[in-house]
């Protein structure tokens, strides 16, 4: 719920920033990107304890927004650079051609230009799954019942104070693994061309 949920957002989002910033002319393009690239190596830790206490106030904590919002704020500038950078290797002439033919940018944004940007969109969307999927600090601050723990916080809690059931642990971890392993076999190469789009241009 929260991983598939967060990912769709971060998607959906960065599509529309990395569009703006690669194709619509503005001032402080520039500092908008070293900001968007400090925030996506911001450490998860210094920000927990004001999170924390920002969604105390909201009452945000034990639900699955809790977790949904600051994953998607913590993985969206990751997503928006991937996409910027890919979206800027697409040859414009493809954009003038659909205004031509009446389409608008948004029309122009999902029907040519989403095709072109589908490797990017796979890799943001397999590193925001992934990273939400094991992320486990904010997952056990913000979620202290047990229907709302995400797998990490449950297999890092089947511990007792007399015993370790090393065998359940290892089962929960394998099996927590399976989702991400599939993800990277079945999207490797969309991931692989993502990562080089915009690698020369932009």
């Amino acid at each position: 719920m929260v991983a598939v949920s967060a990912t769709a957002i971060v998607l959906g989002l960065g599509l529309f920033a990395g569009y703006a910033l690669a194709r619509t002319p503005m001032r402080g393009r520039g500092p908008v990107m070293t900001v968007l690239l400090m925030i996506s190596v911001f450490p998860t830790i210094a920000v927990v304890t004001p999170l924390y206490l920002v969604e105390r106030e909201l009452d945000l904590l034990n639900s699955y927004w809790g977790l949904i919002i600051p994953y998607t704020a913590f993985h969206l500038p990751f997503a928006i650079w991937i996409l910027r950078n890919s979206l800027l290797s697409i040859p414009y002439e493809l954009e003038e051609a659909a205004t031509v033919d009446g389409a608008g940018p948004t029309r122009t944004l999902l029907s040519v230009i989403l095709p072109q940007a589908r490797p990017a969109l796979f890799t943001a969307g397999v590193f925001t799954f992934t990273a939400t999927w094991t992320e486990f600090l904010m997952a056990l601050t913000f979620n202290s019942e047990d229907s709302y723990r995400t797998v990490p916080v449950g297999i890092a809690l089947f511990s007792s104070q007399y015993e370790i059931p090393y065998g359940t642990i290892f089962a929960g971890a394998m099996a927590a693994t399976v989702p991400i392993a599939l993800l990277v076999l079945i999207f490797r190469r969309a991931v692989l061309s993502g990562l080089t789009d915009g690698a020369v241009k932009g």
